[in-house]
């Protein structure tokens, strides 16, 4: 990942390669005010790809973020989720959906299947976490509030399917797992795991 100066906007580069990293070509470019401070996260499955940049700052109780997803293997690429306060930073992106005012963890399952956590406030402070899930590659999602669930610590997830799926996270004071098997439909409360805290799930 780079940026490049244009002189008026920067541009963020994804490369990727076909043959073991001996050669590399650009796959995506996307217009980004400044592209230097924004950090992406890159998750993919076959031909289906993710990334999640993360700009600077916050304002208003909200991060800058523009989430991206390609289905063929990076030959077109679409802006599937954004911070809209902040659509001037990435005004190419036009996604209509958020994930929350500030992004989390997420996990992609399959080429099609893919789950995001986001919080209405940062995280450290009390706030709603948000569980966002697609089932066709980001063309259609199911979000939802997830129960008991509060932006007190840090946020984990992990999915062994597109139904069945753990989260980690504080619930009144004291580090919880929910789990799904109805890929988050319903949640339940399945184990505490003593005061609040960091618990990733492996």
């Amino acid at each position: 990942m780079k940026a490049i100066d244009t002189g008026l906007r920067l541009l963020r580069e994804l490369q990727r390669h076909i043959d073991s990293g001996t050669s590399w070509h650009v796959s995506f470019r996307g217009t980004f005010q400044q592209a230097a401070q924004f950090q992406a996260t890159v998750g993919c499955a076959s031909q289906t790809a993710w990334v999640l940049f993360n700009g600077p700052g916050q304002a208003m109780n909200q991060r800058p973020y523009v989430l991206y997803v390609t289905r063929d293997g990076g030959t077109h690429w679409q802006a599937v989720m954004e911070e809209g306060y902040f659509g001037s930073l990435y005004p190419n992106a036009h996604a209509h959906r958020n994930l929350g005012s500030f992004t989390g963890p997420f996990d992609i399952v399959s080429p099609r299947a893919a789950v995001f956590l986001g919080t209405t406030v940062p995280i450290g402070i009390h706030g709603v976490v948000e569980f966002s899930r697609t089932i066709n590659a980001g063309r259609t999602w199911q979000q939802r509030k997830l129960p008991c669930l509060y932006a007190l610590g840090e946020l984990d997830l992990h999915f062994t399917s597109a139904q069945r799926g753990w989260v980690v996270g504080d619930c009144n004071g004291r580090a919880a797992i929910l789990t799904t098997r109805d890929g988050g439909r319903t949640w339940t409360r399945h184990a505490l795991l003593g005061p609040a805290g960091h618990r990733a799930i492996q």
